[in-house]
Formats: C-alpha cells, structure tokens, sequence
C-alpha cells in the first residue's frame, strides 16, 4: 500500500499537480477478485443492501439533483486481499496545477499540514507530508495525531512524534504555547522522537523499513521533505537491506 501511493503521488507531481486531499477517505483498492463474483456471491459476503428513503425533517420536497434513497456503505472486516489488489487514489476536487496553488486548502484537523498553520502559503509538498500521515496509519492503523480544535495541542504533537520547528517558526510557536491554556512544555530528557519509540516497540520487523520513509516525509519545513521517488528509493533500499 505504501509503494503504491509513493508511485501515485510520483506520478501525479510529475505531471505538474498536486493531489491535494490525501486521506484514507480518498483511498480504494480495485478489489478485481470481487469484480468476478456474482451479485448473490457478492451479497453472502457484504450482507443485503441496507436501503433508507432519504426525506426532509420539514416534510418539503428534495431540492432537485438529491437522491430519493440512501445506501449504507458495506462494511467488508474479514477482506485479506490487500497485498494482492492494486490501490487506488480518489477525489481530485482539491487539486491543483503547481503554481497555481488557491488561497485556502481544506483540510481534515488531524492531517492539517504544519505550513498553514505556520505560514500563508503552501505547495505540491502538502501530499508528502499528508503521504507520511498515511503510510503511519497504514502501520499503525490510527493517524499520528488527533485534533480537538485547537492548533496549538495539534502542533505539539507534532514536535512530539517528528522534529522541533524550524528557527523561523519558533517566535510563532512561543507565541502559541503563551497563548494555551494546557500545558505545552517539551520533555527534553528524550533521545529518541516517539515515533521512533512507537516503531521500536510496537512494529513488526517487516515494517520498520517504514520509519526512514515517514521521517523523511514528515518534516516541518516543507523544502526538507523528501520527494516521492525518493521515498521509494529509501524505501526499496532499507527493504533491501532487512532481507539480508
């Protein structure tokens, strides 16, 4: 899965553009073993269809384009075929063309990227930091951070769990922890990021060639992140090196 949405990201920066929207909701996989299964096969493994009208609580007519009816996305627990299926990337309502980035970007709080909320502007190089988010939830099954509507609480997670700021984000930072009514003081005795700590003790072997992947990823300053074909070359590389 992670090769998978380097070579998508790798593509789509390529060919000039920035995907924009990278998170688990914008993330399928083709599941061609099921394209061959009838529909009552189908059914044995999904459940039936659970179907709902969809009304207004006014009683008012549907404005019109609205669907009548409302299905309940499948739930598929015991599905195994994830290193078999190819993985696809959805949704481009958020992209754009590199140079032409919009003034905002809609972002879920808990895959906000650290240079809007540090700086005005931003790049192509959100994808590679919301890549990294993703490649930790695909280990880990969680996202790195949680949000609960303050900034300040996501940034020091952040700094937590990756690096400290940047020297040119640190008045903004001191600014934020002032500001705070929790406390945002940083341990210093540590030697160790707590990503490195969680890969340490919670991750099987053959993940680990993931954690190089997502530090370099996930880095504050969006010119330090790596691109997406060189996380492929780290990650093939350190791959290569656990086999031996």
């Amino acid at each position: 899965m992670s090769t998978q949405l380097l070579k998508a990201l790798e593509f789509i920066h390529s060919a000039g553009m920035c995907h924009g929207d990278i998170s688990g909701r914008n993330m399928a996989f083709s599941c061609t073993h099921l394209s061959h299964a009838s529909e009552n096969e189908t059914f044995e493994v999904l459940g039936t269809p659970e179907i709902e009208p969809l009304v207004r609580v006014d009683g008012a007519p549907l404005q019109n384009g609205l669907p009548t009816r409302l299905v309940k996305a499948a739930e598929w627990v015991e599905w195994v075929d994830e290193d078999d299926e190819e993985f696809r990337l959805l949704d481009v309502g958020e992209s754009f063309l590199q140079g032409e980035e919009p003034k905002v970007l809609a972002q879920p709080g808990t895959l906000r990227v650290p240079e809007t909320i540090f700086t005005d502007s931003f790049n192509y190089r959100v994808d590679l930091w919301r890549a990294g988010c993703m490649i930790y939830s695909f280990v880990f099954t969680t996202y790195p951070f949680w949000y609960l509507g303050e900034d300040e609480g996501l940034v020091f997670q952040m700094i937590g769990r990756v690096e400290s700021p940047p020297a040119e984000w640190q008045p903004k930072w001191k600014s934020m922890q002032m500001r705070s009514s929790h406390d945002l003081t940083m341990a210093k005795d540590c030697d160790r990021s707590k990503l490195e700590r969680k890969f340490a003790e919670k991750c099987e072997i053959q993940n680990s060639p993931l954690l190089p992947v997502i530090q370099g990823l996930m880095r504050f300053l969006p010119s330090a992140r790596i691109t997406a074909d060189k996380a492929l070359n780290v990650l093939s590389r350190t791959g290569t090196q656990l086999g031996q």
